[in-house]
């Protein structure tokens, strides 16, 4: 079989009156596969397509932003924690806002309470409990309160003593405050029974009248 070269150079098919049917298909496909080599040779290899410079530097579309002025994780509080100065008070402080339950309230409580005899100045102690004091709902638990500032040697110890004698405060915790004050017999916190012998319920001006009695009768 004889293959000859049209005007392009490339080998062709001559109608060679020889051929017969079968030869001249076995002579298409050889030439066709010869132009297909020479195609492959003459054209360069594809360049690799360009790489991600970092896959990191791709954000995921998964990927939610912060907004704007949210704090970071470093920044963040528990809900209804307070903000405390030393912080040997603040693990205290933050477990008893987090903690629901009233007869488990108890604990940290105590836990402040104490960190005036650990080395806490017991102006802070003080300051934690009346904080936590504003916040307590159980009538047991803010007497309790008062009960551990009788134990902090400070002279804001009244102060906090005194927030049981205001008139929204439940029966009990406003008779708890004066007995207190009975109790400690500190003269300065005259002003704060005089105050209470004004109270709307009986039993708290009585025992506000017994323990101005007994701050003025023993100096």
């Amino acid at each position: 079989m004889t293959l000859s070269k049209n005007a392009t150079g490339n080998p062709s098919v001559g109608s060679h009156p020889g051929f017969t049917g079968e030869q001249r298909v076995f002579a298409l496909l050889l030439a066709l596969s010869l132009l297909g080599t020479a195609c492959d040779r003459a054209t360069p290899p594809a360049s690799p397509a360009p790489q991600a410079e970092s896959a990191a530097a791709t954000p995921s579309p998964d990927a939610v932003a912060p907004p704007s002025g949210a704090p970071t994780a470093s920044e963040a509080t528990l809900p209804g924690a307070v903000v405390v100065s030393d912080p040997r008070l603040r693990p205290w402080m933050e477990e008893y806002a987090n903690t629901e339950a009233e007869e488990d309230r108890s604990g940290p409580i105590y836990r402040i309470a104490e960190q005036a005899a650990l080395g806490v100045p017991a102006h802070e102690v003080v300051a934690a409990l009346a904080d936590v004091f504003s916040r307590e709902k159980s009538a047991t638990l803010k007497s309790e309160i008062i009960g551990h500032l009788t134990k902090i040697k400070d002279p804001s110890t009244l102060d906090g003593i005194a927030r049981g004698l205001a008139p929204v405060q439940p029966l009990e915790v406003r008779l708890t405050a004066v007995r207190t004050f009975q109790f400690l017999a500190d003269r300065r916190a005259l002003p704060s029974l005089r105050g209470a012998l004004s109270d709307p319920d009986p039993q708290v001006r009585e025992a506000a009248q017994d323990a101005i009695q007994t701050l003025t009768e023993n100096p």
